[in-house]
């Protein structure tokens, strides 16, 4: 107690002279450093990314330090992995991925997140000369920002995320498969070893695997880069940095803000699969109709929950589709098994034990149980319940507008199934932007003459990736906070970016100890596997 008075009478004469606000001694306490985390599908020019990010960031005072994950990951390869018939370049990027869900496996999905926030925090320490928490004080703000190359897992985003609040910044940088297959077979990769690099960096079952897919989705700022956009990449990356510190006046684009109509409508469904939202524009902008995927009612429309007989799966207690998936599967393993004569297999039946005969049995059941697990029966939708967000919307659309749909965008936060493409070709709308990919959907492969994903083909529907801030941070950066104007004078872009603050921030001190608590995760982790 006589410790806390005492540290209260020298803050007490430390600000007595002051004339400073509460808020504007509070806000000297806080950091002005930043971290973007990059996350890449294997083949992707992310170094279009980072350097202009870099670039950016220095006009407006900033040093840049790149942290390069693959760095701790090589340091633990002892010996480079060799195999007949595979590429030098091939066996480099496949030791890099075993290795990294490795040392997830061996100290736990979050390490490689804890080494680059104990390197953060290890600059600091040593900058400020801080041995221990009691002088913790003596950190100050930095104008630095640590861009950190690259998270592949979830855990590792959500360690980022846990640490550093909103002065996290997740950057999704996605490149057409095809544009991605060049740039890899530049390093004399093979088509079929560039193929299984970009299935394997996506998603593996492996808990402890690259979970790209799933890091990817969840970002602040999405950005396309293919062989034509290289311009408007630096473009929206000066844009980026400009709302983080509220440079100039930025209002979302017509792409942005109908996918957050999209995402605003998705929380709506009740679906037991997943959330997904849509959204319909007109050729001008005009937003025509929103739709999410649920169960539809009598007299039209879904249900919701103002509705008193209220009939939607969660209620019930059973997914629908996947109840009859299971039933087809158990159809034919059953039907298999019933129909199977194992003496045609085994002729010397009655040579063999009981127990074997009954282990044969069991191994060939579960060994069509995995073929069956692995088929296409898995991807089944048809038994669905719920009409698809995008249907909702071209009903929605149709109902109140329309033709207008006709020539109109649809954003979706979900890539569409093959049997929403369909009818969204049939519909007349020209372009669908997404931002979750849906591996289940034979779009492409069954509407190849009407559907493509280059935008340069103007013939056909184009399903593009979604470009722009994502919908989890858009009232976060479109909500002005600062003053747009002084003496009735815009202050516009005139104001120096050097003197600028982020519009998010938090405490120093708070900050530098959750750093600290990365560093003895690490300590504690390997401890634990020394002492085993």
């Amino acid at each position: 107690m006589e410790a806390l008075k005492l540290n209260t009478e020298k803050n007490n004469q430390q600000f007595k002279s002051s004339n400073k606000s509460t808020s504007e001694r509070v806000k000297e306490t806080y950091t002005e450093g930043l971290v973007f985390g990059i996350c890449s599908q294997i083949g992707s020019q992310k170094n279009i990314v980072i350097n202009e990010l870099t670039k950016t960031l220095e006009e407006f005072g900033y040093e840049v330090v790149l942290i390069k994950l693959s760095k701790t990951i090589t340091s633990y390869i002892e010996s480079p992995k060799k195999q007949s018939g595979k590429t030098k370049k091939y066996l480099e990027y496949i030791q890099k991925i075993e290795t990294g869900n490795s040392i997830r496996g061996k100290y736990g999905s979050d390490f490689l997140a804890n080494v680059a926030i104990s390197i953060i925090a290890d600059q600091k320490k040593k900058h400020f000369s801080v041995n221990d928490e009691k002088d913790f004080s003596k950190i100050k703000s930095q104008r630095i920002c640590y861009i950190v190359d690259s998270i592949k897992h979830t855990e590792e985003l959500k360690t980022f995320r846990d640490v550093y609040k909103d002065i996290f910044y997740l950057i999704s940088i996605y490149t057409p498969r095809e544009e991605r297959l060049k740039h890899l077979s530049i390093p004399n990769l093979s088509q079929e070893e560039a193929n299984e690099l970009i299935n394997k960096d996506q998603f593996e079952d492996d808990e402890n695997g690259q979970q790209v897919r799933d890091v990817f989705i969840d970002s602040d700022f999405f950005v396309r880069i293919d062989k034509s956009t290289t311009d408007r990449v630096k473009k929206n990356i000066q844009r980026y940095i400009n709302l983080i510190f509220e440079y100039g006046v930025e209002t979302p684009t017509m792409e942005e803000r109908a996918m957050y109509e999209a995402k605003s409508a998705s929380v709506n469904s009740a679906c037991l699969s997943r959330q997904v939202g849509a959204s319909i524009i007109s050729n001008d902008g005009q937003l025509l109709s929103t739709g999410w995927n649920d169960v539809p009612k009598f007299g039209g429309n879904l249900y919701t929950s103002d509705d008193k007989n209220d009939n939607r799966c969660f209620l019930k207690g059973i997914c629908f589709n996947d109840s009859n998936k299971k039933e087809i599967k158990e159809f034919i393993t059953n039907e298999f098994s019933k129909n199977l004569n194992l003496e045609e297999i085994l002729p010397k039946k009655n040579s063999i034990k009981e127990e074997e005969y009954l282990e044969v049995n069991k191994k060939i059941s579960n060994f069509l149980e995995e073929i069956l697990e692995t088929s296409s029966i898995k991807s089944l939708i048809e038994f669905s319940r719920s009409v698809h967000a995008e249907m909702h919307a071209i009903i929605n659309a149709g109902n109140l507008n329309g033709d207008k749909i006709k020539g109109g965008t649809l954003f979706c936060t979900t890539y569409p199934c093959h049997n929403c493409a369909r009818h969204i070709v049939a519909s007349g709308i020209k372009k669908v932007y997404y931002i979750e990919p849906y591996v289940k959907s034979k779009a492409p492969i069954l509407h190849e003459d009407s559907i493509t994903d280059n935008e340069e083909v103007s013939d056909k529907v184009q399903l593009l990736f979604f470009d722009g801030v994502s919908p989890r941070r858009y009232l976060n950066f479109f909500n002005k906070d600062r003053p747009r104007k002084k003496s009735g004078v815009s202050l516009g872009g005139k104001l120096n970016k050097k003197d600028l603050y982020p519009t998010n921030s938090i405490s120093l001190q708070a900050l530098f100890y959750l750093e600290t608590q990365a560093a003895h995760r690490i300590s504690d982790k390997q401890n634990n596997e020394n002492a085993i």
